[in-house]
């Protein structure tokens, strides 16, 4: 499978910070659609945790659902190199912001 540059960055983070996540992570809803997100952020935002996705369109119709199902979620530009790797600082602040759960 190949990684998205978002994918990559994310577990990056985790591998130096400790972050538990899903790369990518598919949620199944009850009437049997799916929600393909590239990354689910475990202990964070909500008690399912923050998916992570690069093309704000694909939550458009869905987010009311997420929330329900005890998600939360944001929406990142994917990253053009790894020259634009987030500062440890700029993780923190993104990471109090989110709560952890």
């Amino acid at each position: 499978m190949k990684l998205t540059p978002l994918q990559r960055h994310w577990l990056s983070m985790a591998r130096k910070h400790g972050l538990t996540m899903d790369v990518p992570f598919t949620l199944h809803f009850p009437d049997r659609s799916r929600f393909r997100a590239e990354v689910r952020l475990r202990g964070y935002g909500a008690v399912n945790g923050m998916l992570l996705v690069s093309d704000e369109s694909i939550l458009e119709d869905k987010s009311p659902q997420l929330v329900e199902m005890g998600y939360g979620y944001s929406c990142f530009c994917q990253p053009i190199s790894e020259g634009e790797i987030e500062s440890d600082e700029r993780l923190t602040d993104i990471l109090d912001d989110w709560g952890k759960v």
